[in-house]
């Protein structure tokens, strides 16, 4: 047992995924400790082992592309992002068949959180981690995200099993695994892994299998990234007509702010969209909200207090205000009475030269939600209402 344990994991290291180029390695196993104990600092690596080079073999000729067909029961919703996560699903489906693999998962890599994010997966096993967020530490998908370099480890032992296969809550016999990086715009976005309950479970060979994969990935990624990106500008498009017309039928500010929240719901797909304005005492509350769920939210007439909330730093400041995820801070929204909130939250004043005259809050309860171009849909129609404000405003004052 203690022999087996002592027995040191191959790893194969590759330049790129043509797998021409790449570095063996023997590295001893670490077994998890019954209990947790410090670990001393990590030594600096070795330097790299001569890499060889390899020709590339003839394999097996097939179009993935030919075996890439959807049923007409499984065909993808128009819906851009479900459309993906449908392609994807599909994608990750016909490598583990082709591979033979016990799993196949593949994860979102977040440098600026340093996390691995669970895309989607096939699995065969039960003990499948139930977190979809991971963070980025020492194992073999870390290493992938951090260095860019396509990786086979094989004769993985049991007892080190969980240090270097992060994403099953207890061990299910793993003896090797492969993993590759997936590009877009030369940045490493995911990684792309199978592993296998058989020692040589996968060669060399398979790397530029997998890497013909990937390069379908990127490709679909792009066309679906492309068709998004339109159809948003498509929908801003339609949405800032739509308020320029209406915007011409209003005399006074309120109407004006309770147009600007209109467009933004019909715009976006968020669960609340609210205005937050200020009254003839001078307070500011909650004037509007649009619900699109059922959750619990705070109620139209509801006080803002603006020393201490999200809505009131956006009031104060005059200033746009973004949080990828509320469940991470500790910030109320609109008052202290009310649930600290989950999900995504924006906050876009509505602003002339030298007033505020309310903002707009959109609010998804799915963390990062929104796309930078979405946002700046929403900040586009949130000026072109804010520019209608100041002329009634200043009309009214003549």
């Amino acid at each position: 047992m203690n022999d087996e344990q002592n027995k040191p994991v191959k790893r194969y290291v590759f330049d790129d995924i043509s797998s021409e180029y790449y570095a063996e390695y023997e590295e001893p196993q670490i077994a998890r400790p019954d209990k947790d104990i410090p670990r001393p600092p990590v030594a600096t690596p070795p330097p790299e082992p001569q890499r060889t080079y390899t020709p590339k073999k003839e394999g097996p000729r097939f179009s993935i592309i030919d075996t890439f067909y959807f049923k007409p029961e499984e065909q993808s919703p128009a819906e851009p992002r479900a459309e993906f996560h449908s392609i994807l699903h599909k994608l990750l489906e016909l490598v583990q068949e082709v591979l033979f693999a016990n799993t196949v998962v593949l994860f979102w890599v977040n440098r600026e959180r340093q996390l691995l994010a669970v895309a989607d997966k096939m699995t065969k096993s039960s003990t499948f981690t139930k977190e979809l967020r991971l963070p980025i530490g020492n194992d073999v998908v870390s290493r992938i995200a951090v260095s860019g370099k396509p990786e086979i480890i094989s004769e993985i032992n049991p007892a080190a099993e969980i240090d270097v296969v992060p994403y099953y809550e207890s061990p299910v016999g793993v003896k090797s695994l492969i993993g590759v990086p997936i590009f877009y715009r030369d940045e490493v976005i995911a990684v792309l892994v199978a592993d296998s309950l058989s020692d040589e479970g996968f060669g060399r060979e398979t790397v530029p299998l997998l890497g013909n994969f990937t390069r379908l990935f990127s490709a679909i990624l792009r066309a679906i990234t492309d068709k998004y990106d339109l159809a948003l500008v498509k929908s801003a498009f339609n949405s800032l007509k739509w308020l320029g017309n209406e915007l011409m039928t209003k005399t006074d500010v309120n109407s004006i702010l309770t147009t600007i929240a209109t467009a933004i719901s019909d715009t976006v797909d968020a669960e609340f969209v609210s205005l937050v304005s200020q009254s003839e005492a001078h307070t500011w509350s909650v004037s509007r909200i649009v619900k699109r769920s059922g959750s619990e939210y705070v109620e139209e007439g509801c006080k803002v207090s603006l020393s201490d909330t999200l809505a009131g730093k956006a009031v104060r400041e005059n200033r746009s205000l973004y949080m990828e995820d509320l469940s991470r801070i500790e910030e109320h929204r609109f008052n202290q009475s009310e649930p600290l909130g989950k999900g995504y939250f924006v906050a876009i004043p509505v602003s002339g030269l030298n007033t505020c005259f309310g903002i707009i809050t959109v609010e998804s309860l799915t963390p990062a939600k929104f796309s930078s171009l979405e946002v700046d849909g929403m900040k586009q129609l949130v000026n072109l209402g804010a520019f209608a404000a100041e002329v009634s405003q200043a009309y009214q004052l003549l």
